[in-house]
């Protein structure tokens, strides 16, 4: 199954940073139609065996359409303030990270058309 690049916590997600829900309404999405939502977890037990990236949960990706995936966004940039957004347009990437308690989520967007 296709799985897009994680990257490792030690790096900077790729892309431009969206620091406030105003630049994800700016965002332009065109020409995809949707994106396929990738989540990704790093809890305790996966740094404590030196794992820096995490792992995938399984299933299919989630689809989203783009006023799903903006209001994901906003609402998390909103719930969230350590969060961290980024869009690698060239890529057709939108990466999100934000902690819970002991567990960092990564959630990659991959756009579709």
């Amino acid at each position: 199954m296709f799985a897009p690049h994680l990257p490792p916590i030690t790096a900077a997600l790729p892309g431009t940073a969206c620091l406030t829900a105003r630049e994800v309404r700016d965002l332009q999405l065109l020409p995809a139609s949707g994106a396929a939502l990738f989540r990704a977890l790093l809890g305790r037990a996966h740094a404590f065996l030196g794992d820096n990236r995490g792992a995938y949960a399984t299933g299919d990706p989630v689809q989203l359409r783009p006023a799903d995936l903006r209001a994901t966004l906003e609402g998390v940039l909103t719930r969230r303030p350590s969060a961290k957004v980024t869009y690698h347009r060239f890529a057709g990437r939108v990466y999100l990270r934000y902690a819970t308690g002991s567990t960092l989520h990564t959630h990659v967007l991959v756009l579709t058309g």
